[in-house]
C-alpha cells in the first residue's frame, strides 16, 4: 500500500502542462494559418507547403510521449502517475483531431464540396491528405462511414476525458472510463 494517495486526475506538472499548452497551440497555428492562408490565396498549396505542415502537425504526437517520460525537478512519479498522464493528454488530442478532421470530411460530402482540385483553398488540409488516399475524395461509402462513426465516437472520447479530469469522479467510473476510452481509440 503507498504512503501517499495518488493524483490521477491532475499530474501535470507546471513544465509539462506549458509544453501540452504549447504544443496546443502549434496545432491550432498550423490547422487555421494554411487552412486562411490557402483560402486568402496568400499560401499557395505547394508540395513544400504540404511537407512542412505534415511535419509540424505531427509533431506533437511524437513529443507528447517523450514529455510525459520527463520528471520536473524533485519529482518522482511512478509508471502510474506517468500512464495516467499520458492517458489525460492523448485522450484529447486524439479525439479532436477526429473531430475537426472527420467531421469537415463529412459535412463536406453530406454537401458535396469534396471535388478534385489544384486549388483546395481552405480544403487544403485535407486536400494534402487526400493527395495520398485518393479514397477520401467523392462519395466513397467506406470512407463516409468511417467519417460517420469517427465523429461520434470523437465526441465520447471528449466526454470520456473530462470524466477522468473531474477529482469527484467514484474509482469505478474512472475504470469505467478507461475501458470506453480503450474501445473508442479502438474503433
Amino acid at each position: 500500500m503507498p504512503e501517499h494517495v495518488l493524483n490521477l486526475t491532475r499530474p501535470f506538472a507546471p513544465r509539462r502542462l506549458k509544453i501540452y499548452c504549447g504544443g496546443l497551440v502549434v496545432l491550432t497555428l498550423f490547422t487555421l494559418v494554411p487552412t486562411i492562408g490557402m483560402e486568402l490565396g496568400f499560401i499557395k498549396p505547394t508540395f513544400t507547403v504540404d511537407v512542412l505542415g505534415n511535419i509540424v502537425l505531427a509533431l506533437p504526437s511524437w513529443l507528447v510521449p517523450l514529455v510525459v517520460w520527463w520528471d520536473g525537478p524533485g519529482e518522482h512519479r511512478t509508471p502510474l502517475q506517468r500512464g495516467a498522464e499520458l492517458i489525460l493528454v492523448w485522450l484529447p488530442f486524439t479525439a479532436f483531431s477526429q473531430v475537426v478532421y472527420e467531421l469537415t470530411f463529412l459535412v463536406g460530402n453530406l454537401v458535396g464540396i469534396w471535388k478534385v482540385t489544384n486549388d483546395p483553398g481552405w480544403q487544403w488540409l485535407w486536400w494534402q491528405f487526400s493527395l495520398a488516399d485518393t479514397r477520401w475524395w467523392g462519395e466513397n461509402p467506406y470512407m463516409f462511414s468511417l467519417e460517420f462513426v469517427a465523429v461520434p465516437v470523437g465526441i465520447a472520447l471528449l466526454l470520456v476525458w473530462l470524466r477522468l479530469l473531474r477529482t469527484t469522479t467514484a474509482d469505478e467510473q474512472r475504470v469505467r472510463s478507461l475501458w470506453l476510452a480503450i474501445g473508442g481509440i479502438a474503433v
